[in-house]
């Protein structure tokens, strides 16, 4: 028997596709657009979706899920590292804004609403580490 919570796979599938379409992160990142485990070596800079917390939702009588996560970008060295994790951050606000409402199966639909960008030292000195939390719900 399905469960609301099976909606996550396919929430998390469509975010992560979201992210790996657009050229403009694309410009900055290359293909390197990860889900939580990230290859051994790691070539800066990158983003990869952190670790997800998924809520039951019971909306008017139906089933639906509240996904909520981070989408997470690392820079290292170059001309400014902290700019380049603010202009990712600012990227990965656009693609998840653009991403709100979507379908996600034959009638259920996902709408993503961005709550929080950060960037951070990380680290090592010439190290950054930004990310955007969201919440999106499917019903």
């Amino acid at each position: 028997m399905a469960t609301n919570l099976d909606l996550t796979h396919a929430m998390r599938g469509k975010i992560m596709a979201a992210l790996k379409a657009d050229t403009a992160l694309a410009a900055i990142v290359g293909g390197r657009i990860y889900p939580q485990a990230v290859p051994a070596k790691l070539v800066f800079p990158f983003v990869k979706l952190g670790a997800a917390i998924a809520t039951p939702l019971f909306i008017d009588g139906n089933d639906g899920t509240q996904y909520s996560a981070a989408v997470h970008c690392f820079t290292k060295k170059g001309a400014d590292p902290e700019v380049e994790a603010m202009t990712i951050n600012s990227e990965i606000v656009r693609i998840l804004n653009a991403t709100e409402v979507s379908v996600i199966g034959d009638s259920l639909t996902m709408d993503v609403t961005t709550r929080q960008a950060q960037v951070m030292q990380d680290g090592d000195a010439d190290a950054f580490h930004g990310f955007v939390t969201f919440d999106a719900n499917a019903s």
